[in-house]
């Protein structure tokens, strides 16, 4: 699963968390934050639903949906 790592330092900053903050609140840890906001790698699924959790947004709010092959509501081919 792909996430927008803008979006999510986007959101984490938004709401004043530092990345360790972050990663405590969503039981991870700080090394994922980081791999996961830079594109490095791609996180878990479970991993994002603990991220998204943690920010109290959806799943689908962190999923970076161009990447999964999604444009408005399109599969890609």
């Amino acid at each position: 699963m792909y996430i927008d790592g803008n979006h999510l330092k986007r959101l984490r900053l938004e709401q004043g968390l530092s990345l360790r903050k972050l990663a405590r609140k969503a039981g991870v840890s700080h090394e994922t934050v980081i791999d996961a906001e830079s594109g490095r790698r791609s996180p878990h699924p479970e991993t994002v639903k603990k991220l998204a959790e943690a920010l109290g947004v959806n799943v689908g709010d962190l999923v970076d949906w161009e990447a999964e092959g999604v444009i408005e509501g399109k599969a890609v081919a």
